[in-house]
């Protein structure tokens, strides 16, 4: 799909207008809303209606971004719609890749690679801190508390004494 969205930079362009534009909502208990937009456009003579803003978009469940696309596109508003030339049908009003649909691909791949990279590096890091925790002392740590001697009245070590 990103690559019919990068395509659809070179798509021809018709002149269209905004048949409806609304939030609506489901049916049934959970009454979810949802953008409610077509327009429509002419290509060889011929009608064709689309609801498509842009391709490969996940469609948002914030209220406010349907609420902005509502106003952006409100009914009887002349649009450009680009359309695939084999197949007018296949249509959008914004064309090209958007950021915003890179987001969830993009996120998904940094998961994998940390779940990937992530127990090599352990692998390798665990086993530099247990031969750290299991190193000899070294042999000098032993004259430092021969220099220490405890003080036979306060039994508190002093040095020297």
């Amino acid at each position: 799909m990103l690559f019919r969205a990068k395509d659809s930079m070179t798509w021809p362009t018709a002149e269209g207008r905004i048949a409806e534009s609304s939030i609506a909502y489901s049916p049934g208990g959970d009454r979810l809303p949802y953008i409610d937009l077509e327009y429509v456009f002419t290509v060889g003579g011929k009608v064709y209606s689309g609801d498509t803003v842009v391709l490969s978009e996940h469609p948002s469940s914030s209220f406010a971004d349907m609420k902005k696309t509502v106003n952006k596109y409100p009914k009887d508003k002349a649009v450009s719609v680009r359309y695939l030339p084999t197949n007018p049908s296949v249509c959008v009003l914004e064309p090209g890749i958007h950021f915003e649909v890179l987001l969830y691909p993009a996120s998904g791949l940094f998961f994998i690679a940390a779940a990937i990279v992530l127990p090599i590096l352990l692998r390798r890091i665990i086993p530099i801190s247990r031969r750290i925790a299991n190193k000899p002392a070294a042999p000098n740590a032993g004259v430092a508390s021969q220099l220490t001697t405890e003080h036979p009245r306060s039994g508190v070590d002093e040095p020297g004494h």
